[in-house]
């Protein structure tokens, strides 16, 4: 009677086990696949997030030898779908040259990138898989708060830019005031994409 009970207690305490084992399993897992997800979604976006603020600088003349230390590492070193070998050849000619040689290119049409009408993004496979986040460290979690936080900010710059650009097909709008405020438009969207590019950094320095 007693082995009984002592077999039954046994089979107990491992079937509670070989649960518990199950799910940090698969918890550990998913932690895994979640940040394989997570880093190749950001590392799209920094590349995207990188063009903008070259784009946007191009339109404001902001073409200092920063943006070239800035843009060239993160063009080098992608490797997705938008990887573009003539752009990186493009750009690092551009670095050899003074800021009045760029400029003089830039206003001679010669330097690619015009500013395209922005867009919103979406960090789709992040908001789909919110409760996963909560598998990672707090230093991980708060950047991955900053991005999201900054990219609606970014989205929010992009409605306002949007809408300017909209009235400039009005006659009788202020042109003078509308470029004044699309000039402000894309130098903050410029700022906002930046930043969005240092907190992936700083997410792939602690994520390695």
């Amino acid at each position: 009677m007693v082995q009984n009970i002592f077999y039954l207690v046994l089979g107990g305490i491992l079937t509670i086990a070989g649960t518990v084992f199950i799910n940090l399993l698969q918890r550990r897992i998913r932690k895994r696949d979640f940040i394989k997800g997570v880093k190749t979604e950001l590392r799209e976006l920094k590349h995207t997030m990188a063009m903008i603020v070259f784009k946007m600088r191009h339109r404001l003349g902001q073409l200092e030898d920063d943006l070239y230390t800035f843009i060239l590492p993160i063009i080098e070193e992608y490797q997705g779908p938008e990887k573009d070998q003539k752009e990186i050849e493009a750009s690092r000619k551009l670095s050899t040259l003074s800021y009045e040689q760029r400029l003089s290119l830039r206003d001679a049409g010669e330097i690619p990138g015009k500013t395209p009408r922005p867009i919103m993004y979406q960090l789709t496979f992040i908001e789909n898989n919110l409760s996963a986040v909560s598998f990672l460290s707090m230093d991980v979690q708060r950047l991955i708060l900053q991005i999201r936080q900054h990219l609606d900010y970014f989205n929010q710059q992009v409605k306002f830019v949007a809408a300017q650009f909209d009235l400039t097909f009005y006659p009788d709008t202020d042109h003078e005031a509308i470029n004044t405020n699309l000039e402000d438009g894309y130098n903050t969207l410029s700022k906002r994409a930046n930043f969005i590019v240092e907190k992936i950094n700083e997410f792939e320095e602690i994520s390695r």
